[in-house]
Order: C-alpha cells, then structure tokens, then sequence
C-alpha cells in the first residue's frame, strides 16, 4: 500500500508523473497498438493492463491524476494528498453496467377445434349481443411532476436522480448550473473539468438530463463561474466536519489531562472526523 511505499520516501510528485505515462501508454494500446514504442520498455505488462481495464475507465483515471498534480502541492503533505488522488480514483471508478438479455416471450400453441361430423354443417356461431355500453376511454398518465431548477441547490438534489458514474459524475459534480427555461440548460464547469467538454462524458450526462428533465433537451456550457459546485459542496462539508473534529478533540478532558501529563502537543492533522 501508501504506506509501506512512504517508508522508502519516494517523491510522490514523481509518482504521479511517473502514474500518468503509465495510463498514457495504456491508452495507448487501447487505442492505437501500432503506436507503441521499444523505447517503453517490455510491452507484456502494459498489455495485460490494457485488457483489463476499460478505455472509459483509464481516461477516468488519467484525467484525475492530471488534475491531481494541481492539487498535491496544496495537500498537508505529498503522502496524504497522493492517497486522496488514488482514492478519488476508486470513488469515480466507472460502474460495470451488465445488460440482462430478456426472457424469451412463449407463445401457447393454437388449440384446434373438433371436426364436425361428415355431412353436417357446422351451425354457425351466434353473434355476441351488442354491447350498449360505452367502451371506457383509456386512462391519461398523471403528469410528470415538474423538476424546479433554479439555483445550485437545486442542482445539487438532482445529481443523485441522474444515476451517472465514472467521468459523466464527475463532470456533473464539477458544474453548476447557471439557468433552465424549459429546454435549455446552461452550466458553468470548473476548469479542472472542461477538458471532458465534447467527450463521452458529456454524452451521457446530456442523455441522463434529457430522461429526467426534457427529451428535447439542450445542453450549453459556461467556462468559468462555477464556485458552488456539488463536489465544492462536498469538500467544505468535509472540511467542516474535520475542524469540528479537531475542535472536539481539542477540548475534550481526556486529551487535555494527557496534554498535561506528558507534556504532549496534539497533532490536528491526525484527526478525522468519524465517518457515518
């Protein structure tokens, strides 16, 4: 694991480079086998990877890994901030989506009806007396209830209703939404995000907003402005939770009579928050 590397004290920023030429050539070879180079090194391990995982996946991986050498000089320190780029990684992996082949639809045999005697018409049929009734008309759908999107909050509820994963998710976490008439939707995108405009990524997260919101749907894109994304959300919640932590801790009885007794200084970046 992490740890058992940071007892050799790497560079972690190196790993990270070294982290991204890695998904690199393995896009690579998903992409375009004839691309690769001798220079590289033994082709086998990179090949091995490249089937296992799924192009999806290892753009996923990269994108976070190249917004994570962004991020890993302002962590608390290189080790804690590679651990998070890895389990970013994990939390956005894309979800295996398995398509059941529907069941078979049986149809009974016709049955046939008993010959009638040689020589003997068949009596015909006796119409079925009229039905004076009215045929009932069929029942309208109640309406869909309309979706309100007209602030961040709002656009921060529908996210779960999407159901996306992988980049898609991340897209629309790193968005926020800037106005909806009805069928236009215009959403700002933070710049760690906007090189997944016009991508795979994008797709599916219009084809999700059009189920959801309007089939008609269009989708447009600011560049800038997006300060209240969910995923901006999320991480002031996280950093909340993590001072009120270390405020609780800081004050608890216990810590303070160990501080005392030992002469000891509490360290605040050990302290998390319990997880629900």
């Amino acid at each position: 694991g992490v740890q058992r590397l940071a007892e050799k004290s790497p560079d972690f920023a190196a790993l990270l480079k070294d982290l991204l030429l890695l998904l690199h050539r393995v896009a690579l070879l998903q992409a375009v086998p004839d691309a690769w180079q001798p220079a590289w090194g033994e082709r086998e391990p990179f090949e091995a990877l490249a089937a296992a995982m799924h192009p999806e996946e290892t753009q996923l991986y990269y994108q976070i890994a190249l917004s994570g050498q962004r991020d890993l000089p302002l962590a608390p320190d290189a080790q804690s901030g590679f651990e998070m780029i890895l389990l970013r990684m994990l939390a956005f992996r894309p979800a295996e989506v398995s398509q059941a082949a529907p069941a078979p639809t049986t149809h009974p045999a016709p049955t046939r009806s008993a010959a009638a005697p040689a020589g003997e018409r068949p009596a015909p049929a006796e119409a079925p007396p009229a039905d004076t009734t009215t045929a009932a008309a069929p029942a309208r759908e109640a309406p869909a209830e309309a979706v309100r999107l007209e602030g961040a909050a709002d656009w921060y509820a529908l996210l779960p209703r999407l159901g996306l994963s992988g980049m898609a998710a991340q897209l629309a976490s790193h968005s926020v939404l800037q106005s909806w008439d009805g069928h236009t939707l215009v959403l700002a995108v933070d710049a760690s995000c906007a090189s997944m405009l016009g991508t795979r990524a994008e797709e599916r997260l219009l084809e999700a907003l059009r189920c959801e919101l309007d089939a008609g749907l269009r989708l447009q894109w600011q560049q800038g402005g997006a300060d209240d994304t969910p995923a901006a959300r999320q991480q002031a919640a996280q950093a909340q939770r993590e001072q009120a932590a270390r405020e609780a801790m800081a004050s608890d009885p216990l810590v303070q009579a160990l501080q005392e007794r030992f002469d000891g200084e509490l360290d605040p970046e050990s302290v998390r928050p319990i997880q629900s």
